[in-house]
C-alpha cells in the first residue's frame, strides 16, 4: 500500500555491500504504475534467502527489469514460479539474475519454472539472463519461448549454467502467433547462449535453427557442451540466411561425431 505512485526505482539500492538479510514479501505488490526497477539490487551480495513469491505481483505496466538481482551472490532457492506472472509488458530482462551464483542447489530438478516465459508476449532482450547461474538445476522445456513474439536477443542466456541438464528439445526456440500458429522468429543476436553447459546431452536437434533467418551470430553457441553427442545434422544451419559468424561454436564438444551406443562401449 505504500508508495501507490511509484514508477522508476532503477539503481535504488545498487551496489550497497552491507544491505543484509532477506528481501521483504510484497515488497512491489500492486506497483501498478512501476514502468522501470532495473539493476535495482545490482551487486548487493549481503542480501540472502529465497526471492518472495509473487515478486512482482501486480506490476502490469513494468517493462525494464535489465540487471535487477546481477551479482547477488547471497540469493538462493528456486526462482518462484510466480515469480513475474503479471509483468505482460516486460521488454528487458537481460542479466536479470546474472551472476546469482547462490540460486538453486535444492532438492528439485526444476529449479527454473517450466512455465517461467509464459505470456512474456514483449520480451525483447534475454542477455545474459541466468548467466553463471552454475547451481541452478534444470532441463530445457519444449516450447519454452512459445509465447516470446518479439524476442531478438538471447546471447549468453544459460551461458555457465553448468547444472543445465537434459536434452536439447528440438522445438526450444518454437514460437507460436495468437492463433496458436508456428511463425517465424525475429531473433537477431544468439551467440554462447549453452557457453559451458557441460552437462547438456544427447544430440543436436537438426532443425533448432529453423526460424533463425535473421541471426548473423552464433559464435561460442555450444562452447564447451562436453556431453553433446552424435553428429552436426547437414540441415542445421539451412535456414541461417544472414549468419556471418560461427566461430568457436562447437569448442570442446568431445563427444560429438559419436553415437550414445559407440560411447557406452567405451565406457
Amino acid at each position: 500500500t505504500n508508495c501507490p505512485n511509484l514508477k522508476n526505482v532503477n539503481y535504488a539500492f545498487k551496489n550497497c555491500k552491507n544491505l543484509m538479510g532477506t528481501i521483504t514479501n510484497g515488497l512491489f505488490s500492486g506497483k501498478t504504475k512501476l514502468t522501470s526497477a532495473y539493476e535495482t539490487f545490482y551487486g548487493c551480495d549481503g542480501l540472502n534467502g529465497m526471492i518472495p513469491n509473487k515478486y512482482f505481483e501486480g506490476c502490469t505496466n513494468l517493462v525494464d527489469i535489465h540487471g535487477h538481482f546481477q551479482n547477488c551472490t547471497g540469493l538462493s532457492g528456486v526462482i518462484p514460479t510466480d515469480f513475474w506472472s503479471d509483468c505482460r509488458n516486460i521488454a528487458d530482462a537481460s542479466y536479470l539474475f546474472s551472476g546469482c551464483t547462490g540460486l538453486g542447489g535444492t532438492s528439485s530438478l526444476q529449479e527454473i519454472p517450466t512455465n517461467f516465459f509464459e505470456g512474456k508476449y514483449r520480451l525483447d532482450n534475454a542477455n545474459y539472463m541466468f548467466n553463471d547461474c552454475n547451481q541452478l538445476q534444470f532441463l530445457l522445456q519444449s516450447e519454452w519461448f512459445k509465447d516470446c513474439r518479439l524476442l531478438t536477443k538471447i546471447s549468453r542466456i544459460f551461458s555457465g549454467c553448468t547444472n543445465a541438464a537434459g536434452e536439447i528439445p528440438p522445438d526450444l526456440f518454437t514460437i507460436r502467433d495468437e492463433n496458436g500458429e508456428i511463425m517465424e522468429t525475429v531473433m537477431l543476436e544468439a551467440v554462447g547462449v549453452f557457453y559451458n553447459c557441460r552437462y547438456l546431452n544427447g544430440e543436436i536437434p537438426s532443425n533448432l535453427f529453423e526460424k533463425f533467418l535473421k541471426v548473423r551470430d552464433l559464435s561460442n553457441f555450444f562452447y564447451n557442451c562436453l556431453n553433446l553427442q552424435g553428429g552436426i545434422p547437414d540441415e542445421l544451419f539451412a535456414n541461417c540466411y544472414q549468419v556471418t559468424n560461427i566461430s568457436s561454436m562447437f569448442y570442446r564438444c568431445e563427444k560429438l561425431g559419436k553415437y550414445s551406443d559407440e560411447i557406452t562401449e567405451e565406457n
